[in-house]
């Protein structure tokens, strides 16, 4: 490689103010996965008491067309 070293670690550097994709306020889609039964026992989760909730986020990339 021609590149020479300029003595920094890899990654954002110090003071560096960074970006990330954050989540919309108003998503296009919104997906409910709910559990129906206990992965173990096979029991009804039916009546059960939510515990807590994940969100997560997903982009689709459009077709990709030649």
């Amino acid at each position: 490689s021609l590149r020479k070293s300029n003595g920094n670690k890899p990654g954002g550097q110090r003071g560096h103010k960074g970006e990330t994709l954050r989540m919309v306020d108003n998503p296009q889609e919104v997906i409910i996965h709910e559990a129906k039964e206990c992965k173990i026992c096979n029991s009804s989760l039916q009546d059960a008491q939510i515990i807590g909730i994940k969100k997560c986020w997903v982009f689709d990339l459009p077709p990709l067309a030649i």
